[in-house]
């Protein structure tokens, strides 16, 4: 047997502080050019649907006033720090990527629908993914083994016959073939296509109808989409060089870009129908030719440019109703305010002015304005001059486009190569973080596990295990751990135990788990080690428990469970010593999801903690469950999360977390708390003691934090 002794290593901790920033008094924006008038060219419609388009010089008006504010005055130019501190309440960012079941780290669009709380988006193909948060028994939730309530996942779904799928959403218009409300519907370059419901929802098993140019769409080739909902219930499709209507009363038309612009290369990249506004108008962004206003009742047509005020002629995105109050463009985003277009910039708080979204919400409610920048996000409050940075986002360089969450009003985010990234408006907690990192002796920056031992704290790396007893280091092995408890270390060549005087290799099996009181799990078996002796019970049926997933020992009533490769419940009977299922216990439900990474047993529920998220199970010590598992909707606004670890404060009661999207305390108030001011949000163990909490991540080594507790 190895036999290892203390010995001293030196090392030096790091600080991190976190230090809350006072956001200064916002700058006003100086308009860029005084506005002038855009050009309305009148369009007769043909007696048939055709590309050519009449026009006519007309009079020339001024765009009509909507949310229309004072132009304020621009005080005397101030220095502008690098990042700034949001204005507004607590808050964090979530991730999601392929990991997390997306259908692209690349999303070619993202659409979100708010009446059904659907989060869309697409890849360079016919894949589509869906993500919401229906009851279970509604599409898209995985309907897994058929129990009440489950977190939101992704869901992906090949569209048929549609080539490259271009834009998602909710079809709601009265097309005979399609006269149901809430559907999911798709575009792409090879037409159009519908789920089919089932009663008021669609059906989860997907039966897909689609258009094309035979069957009535005015071309096969759609790059963009949008429904006028309110006012005239009008679709609007755009293609590569054209937009036409489709239930356009008395007739439908079709609008060619080069010649309303009078430019053979012209050409369309966004739409939008005006869905929420009173009359039917409908906005087009141009590649490099401004922005144009149809509105088909008047048979008028304007084009706006950079001589009527705009930031450019290249317009990406925009805020539009019947007026059009804010624009992303190449130069900056320009803003109407009832008289003339503003000018926003990098001197005005923008990370970028290179804009590629906007979309609107409400935090706190406040009216804000979300934008995509090429250098990161920024939120704009109503009551603000001033673009918010976020320095804390994960993937600053790579945003392409943004939606609003319309639960949360928080932004989503689409990159290139990161996936999905959403602000979640809820509560966050800031403390003193130190950290200690391989540069002051740690292993490996990569943590695996955390334990409290009899001496201090037990830490098991990529690079093997050390223990700290608040003054000196002791390295136990170099290899890479798997696990650890208070007195156990768990690696793939063996079971180190501590006997009280030192560590010690007292097998050679290839040991995945460990908890509290010896009990250990390979493959085989499960077993404990205690006084020098082994016993390794089998189940009631006699076989042997194989390849235990997790293993938990309740700390007050010092009972063993233990979920083995099936998901299927077990628990220790110490008088007969052998396993009997979980579920005769009651203690287990068999409809949480398949994979359970940690469990901590609280006064009145069991928590889980699952590749998406926490689940509550309310329990009666006698009686076991009284209630139905629950997912807790608050961690992460509802999105997955990887909960790869829980740490029980049995003093307080407090439950920490350790996910894929940082780390979280329990609040009976406040719901889950957001650790703000970590150096990593890849959080893989947690540790609760009476002085502080350890928080081991993937990369950034170990972390010693006390919290500023409201």
């Amino acid at each position: 047997m190895n036999t290892i002794n203390r010995r001293i290593i030196t090392f030096v901790f790091v600080a991190v502080s976190s230090v809350a920033c006072t956001a200064p008094a916002p700058r006003v924006v100086t308009p860029a050019v005084a506005a002038t008038v855009g050009t309305t060219n009148t369009v007769t419609p043909p007696s048939t649907p055709t590309r050519t388009i009449t026009q006519t010089r007309e009079p020339t008006e001024t765009p009509e006033r909507i949310s229309a504010r004072p132009t304020p005055s621009k005080p005397a130019a101030t220095p502008i720090p690098p990042h700034r501190t949001p204005e507004i309440s607590e808050g964090y960012w979530i991730q999601n990527t392929t990991e997390d079941g997306l259908c692209s780290d690349s999303p070619r669009f993202i659409g979100y629908d708010d009446s059904n709380n659907r989060a869309y988006i697409g890849d360079d193909h016919s894949t589509i993914c869906y993500l919401g948060s229906r009851a279970l028994e509604y599409w898209p939730y995985e309907y897994g083994s058929g129990g009440p309530g489950a977190f939101p996942s992704w869901h992906t779904k090949k569209v048929p016959q549609i080539g490259r799928v271009t834009g998602a959403g909710d079809l709601r218009a009265s097309t005979p073939e399609w006269a149901a409300y809430g559907m999911p519907s798709f575009v792409g370059t090879q037409g159009k296509c519908v789920l089919e419901s089932e009663g008021d929802y669609p059906d989860v098993k997907g039966k897909w109808r689609c258009l094309t140019a035979a069957e009535g769409l005015p071309f096969n080739d759609i790059r963009d989409y949008d429904t006028d909902y309110w006012s005239s219930n009008v679709e609007w499709l755009m293609s590569s060089d054209s937009v036409s209507s489709r239930g356009l009363a008395p007739q439908d038309q079709t609008y060619f870009i080069p010649e309303l612009v009078g430019v053979s290369n012209a050409r369309p990249i966004w739409l939008n129908a005006n869905r929420f506004g009173r009359i039917g108008v409908v906005w087009i962004g141009t590649n490099g030719y401004g922005m144009i206003r149809i509105e088909p009742s008047k048979q008028s047509v304007t084009r706006y440019t950079t001589a009527d005020g705009l930031p450019s002629n290249v317009v990406y995105d925009a805020l539009c109703n019947e007026t059009c109050t804010m624009v992303a463009t190449d130069r900056g985003i320009g803003y109407w305010n009832g008289e003339r277009w503003q000018t926003y910039t990098v001197e005005d708080g923008l990370p970028s002015n290179e804009v590629y979204g906007l979309s609107a919400g409400r935090i706190d409610d406040k009216l804000t304005t979300w934008a995509a920048t090429a250098n990161g996000p920024a939120l704009l409050a109503t009551d603000s001059n001033y673009w918010q940075s976020f320095p804390s986002f994960p993937a600053q360089d790579a945003v392409t486009d943004v939606e609003t969450d319309g639960s949360s009003a928080g932004g989503i985010f689409s990159t290139q190569g990161h996936g999905l990234i959403k602000f979640v408006q809820a509560p966050a907690v800031r403390g003193n973080a130190t950290s200690l990192t391989a540069s002051d002796g740690l292993p490996s920056n990569h943590i695996t596990a955390l334990a409290a031992t009899a001496n201090g704290i037990l830490i098991g790396t990529s690079r093997g295990a050390v223990e700290w007893d608040g003054k000196t280091w002791l390295q136990i092995t170099d290899e890479l751990i798997n696990d650890v408890s208070g007195n156990l270390i768990a690696t793939d060549s063996g079971l180190w135990a501590w006997d009280g005087n030192a560590w010690t290799k007292v097998n050679d099996d290839s040991v995945t788990l460990v908890a509290e009181d010896g009990w250990y799990a390979t493959l085989r078996t499960v077993c404990r080690w205690a006084n020098g002796k082994l016993n390794c019970p089998a189940t009631s049926d006699g076989q042997a428990l194989l390849d235990a997933k997790t293993l938990y020992v309740d700390p007050v009533s010092r009972e063993v469970f233990a979920l083995d490769r099936n998901n299927n419940p077990w628990k220790y009977d110490a008088g007969a010593n052998h396993f009997v299922a979980g579920t005769d216990d009651n203690w287990f439900p068999d409809y949480l999801p398949d994979t359970i990474h940690d469990m901590v047993a609280q006064s009145s529920e069991w928590q889980y903690a699952t590749d998406v998220g926490v689940y509550f199970v309310p329990f009666d010590s006698e009686e076991g469950i009284n209630g139905v598992p629950n997912p807790d909707y608050t961690l992460t606004g509802g999105w997955p999360v990887q909960v790869r670890k829980m740490s029980l404060d049995t003093a307080t009661g407090v439950t920490w977390l350790a996910t894929n999207q940082g780390a979280f305390y329990s609040d009976e108030e406040r719901g889950w708390v957001y650790v703000a001011g970590l150096p990593s949000r890849n959080i893989t163990a947690v540790l609760a003691t009476s002085d502080a909490i350890w928080f081991g991540t993937a990369d950034k080594g170990l972390i010693r934090f006390t919290p500023s507790m409201p």
